[in-house]
């Protein structure tokens, strides 16, 4: 089992659940996440012995147990 965190500050976060043997559920949690990786967001694979530290990803990881996407930071 995985879950995808999307934090969006506009609609409000969102959490996509999947299991291995559920392709509905991971389809839609791949789907989002490269919807969103396409328009620049940030994923982040976290550790679970270190829920603090994530490593960036560019692919989706369905082995992860959590995998939190965060909106590009705009810099001025």
């Amino acid at each position: 089992m995985g879950m995808l965190y999307i934090v969006d500050k506009f609609y409000g976060d969102k959490r996509l659940v999947w299991r291995g043997d559920d392709k509905e559920s991971k389809n839609k949690a791949v789907e989002e996440f490269k919807e969103r990786l396409d328009r620049g967001w940030l994923a982040f694979k976290v550790d679970p012995d270190i829920p603090s530290k994530g490593t960036m990803i560019k692919e989706f990881d369905e082995t992860a147990g959590k995998i939190v996407m965060t909106p590009p930071v705009a810099g001025g």
